[in-house]
């Protein structure tokens, strides 16, 4: 069996994605070959450091009450009936932000806690209906909106007062301030319109199952003779590509030290930068893995798809807003997901 083109193999063996036909004939391979067998233990060794060296995250003080400030956030409005049910309903809501987010830091960065739901709690017009059928706009207090035209009087200034109650209200006239509100509120809702528009199509992207979607990577394996100066190096090399640093760690083996650096760059600019390192030693080994998450992309889409269908037959608050904190986890998966078929990762083992 030729190590080289099993080498994909061997990394799904060790995540466990094979299926049993292809785990035993992986197993029976590993144990007849010296070479996947030394691979296999540095990985196993790379798994159990990052393993001890992890951090437990312990919540925060005051994290109950951050939550809870956030939710309260706003002017009260002036009468507002408030049964427990519904503060049961805040804290159910709470909770579940929080577990979907994972810590404070990713709660106050989405926009579940920041928006309005309490009529009257903001200072934009509301709309009330009239006789007619036709939404006229009511100011709120302080909103300091300028008055509509009531058209001019007549010409003889001798009109008797006018004893029947309004059930119409003015038209507007050609040249009045009354048009010019209408132009205002007709590019108001183009606006809206528009950024609606643009997030549905948003959404059709991220809801797509019908594209492939793979995730590219790729261990390059350098032996150089002074770590410091391979690092120096490198930093030139990727000041020249679009490249995002992630995690950096520092290994020390039985067998000699090693530096390891997690490169994110643009699919197309992977294979040049890959051609440079080459300056910093001796490149021992570059072995590249595709990993398709089509299959875990859809299930998450179809997932989604459930819980909007769950969201329209919803009566309880309760219910609603658990359902829709699911959704959101989904969609920051699918949108992480995204990024990740774009670009590829480029793992360096600076080893000496």
């Amino acid at each position: 069996m030729n190590c080289d083109n099993r080498m994909n193999t061997l990394y799904a063996w060790f995540d466990g994605e094979l299926g049993p036909a292809e785990a035993a004939e992986m197993e029976r391979h590993i144990q007849t070959c010296p070479r996947c067998r030394e691979e296999l233990a540095l990985w196993e060794e790379v798994r159990i450091t990052l393993r001890d060296e992890a951090a437990v995250i312990n919540a925060p003080p005051g994290l109950a009450t951050s939550v809870m400030e956030q939710i309260s956030r706003g002017k009260k409005p002036r009468v507002l009936m408030f049964p427990m049910a519904w503060r049961r309903g805040i804290a159910v809501a709470a909770a579940t932000i929080l577990i979907a987010c994972g810590s404070i830091a990713a709660v106050m960065q989405t926009d579940l806690l920041n928006k309005t739901h309490l009529a009257g709690n903001d200072k934009n017009p509301t709309f009330e209906p009239a006789n007619n059928g036709h939404e006229v706009t009511v100011p709120l207090p302080d909103n300091n909106d300028p008055a509509q035209g009531t058209g001019s009087p007549g010409e003889t200034g001798n009109e008797e007062p006018d004893t029947e109650p309004d059930t119409d209200f003015p038209k507007d006239e050609p040249g009045t301030d009354g048009n010019k509100d209408n132009d205002h509120s007709e590019q108001d809702n183009a606006t809206k319109d528009n950024n609606a528009a643009e997030t549905d199509a948003t959404m059709v992207a991220l809801l797509n199952t019908d594209k492939e979607r793979v995730i590219h990577s790729t261990l390059v394996r350098i032996k150089v003779a002074e770590t410091v100066v391979a690092q120096d190096r490198l930093s030139s090399i990727t000041s020249k590509y679009t490249v995002q640093q992630g995690q950096r760690d520092s290994i020390v083996a039985v067998n000699g030290s090693r530096e390891v650096f997690e490169l994110l760059t643009n699919q197309d600019e992977a294979e040049p930068l890959m051609k440079e390192l080459g300056v910093l030693g001796q490149v021992t080994a570059m072995d590249g893995s595709d990993k398709d998450i089509s299959g875990q992309y859809n299930q998450q889409v179809e997932r989604y798809q459930s819980l909007r269908a769950q969201l329209m037959d919803a009566s309880e608050t309760e219910e609603k807003q658990a359902i829709e904190a699911e959704m959101n986890s989904i969609v920051r998966n699918l949108e992480a997901w995204e990024k990740d078929i774009v670009t590829h990762k480029i793992v360096v083992w600076l080893e000496k």
